[in-house]
């Protein structure tokens, strides 16, 4: 027997994600330690947009070896590393999401 189990997302008028504006809520939100016990279904899909794409660029850039965070710095550091920049540089906000995170966390935490 086959079973399959499908996740749907609704559809919002954001849907062609490519900028700081497209992650700027959900980071805001995991920044603040996800100190709201009910989101919307909007609001959801903007953390995990931003949790995502993190977390993807983390991964990809300690591979590479160009963001080296010190012992003990947790996930919500990092969201709130990259909250505060995105409100700091409201000028990046064009910048891809993915090259605008890369950016934060390269000056952030450089591998020397």
């Amino acid at each position: 027997a086959v079973f399959s189990i499908m996740i749907t997302f609704p559809a919002y008028a954001g849907d062609g994600v490519t900028d700081g504006n497209d992650i700027k809520k959900g980071c805001e939100i995991l920044a603040d330690s996800m100190n709201k016990t009910s989101l919307d279904p909007k609001t959801s899909y903007q953390v995990w947009l931003c949790l995502g794409a993190v977390t993807a660029a983390q991964q990809i850039m300690g591979d590479r070896k160009e963001y080296c965070p010190a012992a003990g710095v947790t996930n919500t550091q990092v969201y709130q590393t990259v909250s505060k920049y995105i409100n700091e540089h409201p000028e990046d906000l064009s910048l891809g999401y993915g090259s605008l995170i890369f950016k934060v966390l390269h000056e952030t935490w450089p591998c020397k």
